[in-house]
C-alpha cells in the first residue's frame, strides 16, 4: 500500500501508452479499445481490445505469442465455467457474454513494465496489422 500511488502511475503510464498506440487500428475499424467515461476513473489494472470476430482475436494472440508477448483472453463466461455447467442456470442463450468473452484480448500490463517492452508490444501489433492497411 505504501507504493500504491508509484505503481498505478506506473501501470497508468502503460495503459495511455497502450491506449494512444491503438487509436489508428481503432479509426479504422481493426479493434474497439476501452471507454472510460469522462467521470470515471481507473487504476489501469489491465489493457484489453474487441475484436469484430473471434477468429481476429485468435489471429493476433497466436502471432503475439509466436512473437513473445503473452497476449491473453480475459475470462471464462461463468456459465461456462465447470461450476456454472454444474450449478448455474439460465434461460436463454448466453450469446451476447460469450461473443465479448471470444472477441477479447488482453495485453501484458504490469508494474514496472519498461518502454522498450510495452514498445515492442505495440510493434508487434503493428507487424501484425501491416498487412490490412
Amino acid at each position: 500500500l505504501e507504493s500504491l500511488e508509484e505503481i498505478t502511475c506506473n501501470r497508468i503510464q502503460n495503459w495511455n501508452y497502450y491506449h494512444d498506440a491503438l487509436k489508428e487500428f481503432e479509426d479504422k475499424g481493426l479493434l474497439r479499445r476501452p471507454i472510460i467515461p469522462a467521470y470515471a476513473q481507473h487504476n489501469a489494472h489491465i489493457y484489453y481490445m474487441i475484436f469484430p470476430t473471434e477468429k481476429a482475436s485468435d489471429d493476433l494472440k497466436t502471432f503475439l505469442n509466436c512473437k513473445g508477448v503473452m497476449a491473453s483472453t480475459h475470462y471464462v463466461p461463468l456459465h461456462s465455467s465447470d461450476a456454472g455447467r454444474k450449478f448455474g442456470r439460465y434461460l436463454e442463450p448466453m450469446t451476447v457474454v460469450n461473443r465479448q468473452a471470444n472477441c477479447l484480448l488482453r495485453l501484458p500490463l504490469y508494474y514496472g513494465m519498461t518502454v522498450k517492452e510495452y514498445s515492442y508490444v505495440i510493434q508487434m501489433v503493428k507487424e501484425f496489422y501491416a498487412r490490412y492497411i
